[in-house]
């Protein structure tokens, strides 16, 4: 079974490398650049090996806080809005979340324009260009984020690098922040040094912060050992528990799931996923209220998603 896992691995990077020739990874966008190594943040540093911190973003007016007591989340690997159905399914899908963590995005002008209509506060670390449009990790949400970096780690064989955005949150109803994750997870190794390069770069991040944290993404767990990378890296070390979604409807590859949504410091009041023709991926929801001693007590008032 190994050896066919890697003449799998194998076949699927040739695939890849052929199309690497239709995009490219940007010197700079005209959008916000956000430098992380002189982030003035002592409890949100992001430190990478690269030169550039890009992030294109948009700004609404917006409340400045989430609230502590109920939000809801929703984390779907895109692919690259493909599918004919995939904005049709976005609006649906998004329409009452709080936040959204998107891997794959790509800002086509359709998707701007309807980003811009729906009023939403976004970020998106740009991994590559893809005629000519920004495509990488983008992370939505109803309340402006009072502090954003981005991490991005190259894939050894692709030249193309795979991102993290970190956006904290500050939470109405509580003394602490959230810390929300967005992770594509780089995927086209033989081993794990360059993922564990990526998880460790990540936990580095976020062990500075105290409060509540959401870690959710494309890990690209496609392999025992992967798995047991992510455990070790930075579960394990962060503390962080897994949002327990049926297995039936999750996206695997070699019967492994790649796709989490993790946290800390919060409690899980619904959680669903949804099989779906719009991505290669189903989209994962989640509905959480702060937990512990930094919550102030106030009735939940939340709908189920």
């Amino acid at each position: 079974m190994a050896h066919r896992n890697h003449f799998r691995s194998l076949l699927v990077l040739s695939c890849i490398v052929l199309l690497t020739a239709c995009i490219k990874v940007p010197e700079a966008v005209e959008n916000r650049t956000v430098d992380a190594d002189q982030d003035p943040s002592p409890s949100l540093s992001c430190h990478t090996r690269t030169p550039d911190h890009v992030v294109a973003s948009h700004q609404s007016p917006a409340p400045q806080h989430l609230d502590a007591n109920g939000f809801r989340l929703l984390n779907w690997n895109a692919f690259k809005g493909d599918r004919e159905n995939w904005l049709k399914a976005f609006v649906a899908y998004s329409g009452e979340q709080d936040l959204v963590t998107l891997q794959e995005a790509y800002l086509t002008d359709e998707f701007r324009a309807l980003l811009r209509a729906s009023h939403l506060q976004w970020d998106l670390a740009t991994t590559f260009l893809r005629q000519q449009h920004e495509t990488g990790v983008m992370t939505l949400s109803r309340v402006k984020p009072d502090h954003v970096c981005v991490q991005r780690t190259m894939e050894p064989w692709l030249s193309l690098p795979k991102s993290a955005l970190i956006s904290r949150f500050p939470l109405k109803g509580s003394r602490e922040a959230l810390l929300v994750a967005n992770i594509h997870a780089v995927n086209f190794t033989l081993g794990t040094a360059a993922f564990r390069t990526q998880l460790r770069q990540l936990k580095h991040a976020l062990e500075q912060h105290d409060g509540p944290i959401i870690v959710a993404g494309d890990f690209n767990t496609w392999s025992d050992e992967r798995k047991r990378v992510l455990e070790q890296t930075l579960i394990g070390p962060l503390a962080l528990d897994k949002v327990p979604f049926d297995p039936a409807h999750l996206k695997t590859v070699f019967e492994h799931n790649l796709d989490y949504v993790f946290y800390r410091g919060l409690q899980v009041v619904a959680r669903e996923v949804h099989d779906t023709t719009a991505s290669d991926h189903n989209p994962m929801w989640v509905t959480f209220r702060l937990s512990g001693p930094g919550r102030i007590e106030q009735p939940l008032s939340l709908g189920g998603t």
